[in-house]
């Protein structure tokens, strides 16, 4: 065979016009399409539903940690689903009634649940995104919770210690009980103070970072056009295999 009588064969210079073709008009295409994910998804309105009248400052926390800039905060629950069904908002965090009644008992038998919606009809990319960020905003409420629950603990139990303490030595020394309540107050004062900031320093004490190698740039075109470009050379190889090249 004639490499160069192949290569300037009719068949074989069409199909490499047609796969430049459609190689550029798909990278063009998909290029510009998948720019604004996820740049853009920041730009999706969401809803912060909250029921529980005790909870007001952790909704005002959801608002500042979340990562969109469209956040309706005046919606009831139910026109809030009603509007996410119709695809004018992505996802609805929901704070339910007693939520934070049901973090203070930890009997082991009331349950405080954050609530997230998500439509499942909307584009898989915004659903992913959603998903991403119900996960993320519920695993920083959940560490908070538990710092919360645990601080609370601890100063319920030196705190119990502390009145028993007080008790007996009013018991034992009555004429002294001004002095034992001042000096009772003086420790929870300092107890409650030491408590807080050991706290404070267990939140700092966890960091993760995600190191990447090779990063591709932001968006979604930058990933997909090679695909592309590798499905409309596939697409030469298998067309110029079975109709144009046999038999030259």
């Amino acid at each position: 065979m004639n490499f160069k009588k192949f290569l300037l064969n009719k068949g074989v210079i069409g199909a490499l016009i047609i796969v430049l073709f459609y190689g550029l008009l798909m990278v063009g295409i998909y290029f510009s399409g998948y720019k604004a994910v996820p740049s853009k998804i920041d730009q999706l309105p969401v809803a912060v539903v909250s029921q529980d009248k005790d909870s007001t400052k952790l909704a005002h926390q959801l608002e500042d940690a979340l990562p969109f800039k469209h956040i309706k905060k005046n919606l009831s629950l139910s026109e809030a689903k009603a509007q996410l069904n119709d695809r004018k908002i992505y996802l609805i965090i929901n704070v339910p009634q007693n939520f934070n009644a049901n973090l203070k008992k930890i009997d082991g038998k009331s349950t405080a649940k954050l609530k997230f919606y998500i439509n499942y009809a909307n584009p898989t990319t915004a659903v992913s995104a959603m998903e991403t960020v119900s996960k993320s905003v519920g695993a920083k409420v959940q560490k908070n919770v538990l710092l919360q629950q645990g601080k609370g603990v601890l100063s319920a139990a030196t705190l119990s210690q502390l009145e028993t303490e007080t008790k007996s030595l009013i018991a034992a020394n009555p004429t002294q009980k001004d002095a034992i309540l001042a000096k009772a107050k003086a420790t929870q004062q300092a107890a409650t103070t030491k408590i807080n900031q050991t706290y404070a320093n267990v939140a700092k004490s966890y960091q993760y970072d995600i190191v990447k190698v090779n990063k591709v740039p932001t968006g979604m075109q930058h990933s997909m056009a090679p695909f592309f470009m590798s499905l409309s050379f596939l697409y030469w190889f298998n067309d110029c295999s079975h109709a144009h090249c046999n038999g030259i």
